[in-house]
């Protein structure tokens, strides 16, 4: 699967640093950018169970401004588990994403 979108900051929501996560099985790498230069920020490109992964990168700054494109391409492997969700947490800095 090949998902595309956008991420902005919902209504509501305070501006600051953002770290992405996956919670996914098999084959997943999340970019992260402007429609012309996208940053890998999470690579799971492997087959394995269900896991959570956080991104590779710092944290991302987000305000109302914020509008970044996404690309998230999910292979699915074995039947025996099938998972693919993305989330965000804020954090108090760009360096205190958790890596890996």
């Amino acid at each position: 699967m090949d998902f595309h979108g956008r991420i902005r900051l919902p209504e509501g929501y305070e501006s600051g640093h953002y770290e992405l996560g996956i919670l996914s099985d098999d084959g997943s790498v999340l970019s992260v950018g402007t429609e012309d230069n996208q940053t890998i920020v999470l690579s799971q490109d492997r087959n394995t169970p269900t896991r959570f992964s956080c991104s590779e990168n710092a944290a991302i700054y987000f305000d109302e401004d914020t509008d970044l494109t996404f690309n998230l391409k999910y292979v699915q492997g074995p039947r025996y588990h099938i998972s693919v969700i993305l989330l965000w947490r804020k954090v108090e800095g760009p360096n205190d994403a958790r890596v890996g």
